[in-house]
């Protein structure tokens, strides 16, 4: 892991904070600019398969309000290898 993957996990995470908060009207939407906003900072893609798991879960999530499980679901798909916990 690179020395600056905690520092991008500390980003994304805030950023993902800052969407969820401000997601109310449009839970896909927020969804899929989490996915972007990830993909770009990690320098990551998602297949098809990864990206239709993500973002149904992060909808769902945004959709019963839920920050712990959306960050939790970020670290799964984007830092799986994270000794930090979610939050």
């Amino acid at each position: 892991m690179a020395a600056d993957s905690p520092v991008k996990e500390a980003m994304v995470k805030t950023a993902v904070v800052h969407l969820l908060r401000t997601a109310k009207r449009d839970p896909e939407r927020t969804a899929r600019n989490v996915t972007e906003l990830a993909c770009v900072l990690t320098h990551r893609n998602l297949v098809p398969e990864e990206e239709t798991l993500f973002l149904s879960g992060m909808a769902r999530f945004i959709r019963e309000g839920n920050e712990k499980e959306a960050l939790s679901l970020v670290q799964q798909f984007f830092f799986p290898n994270s000794s930090q916990r979610p939050g």
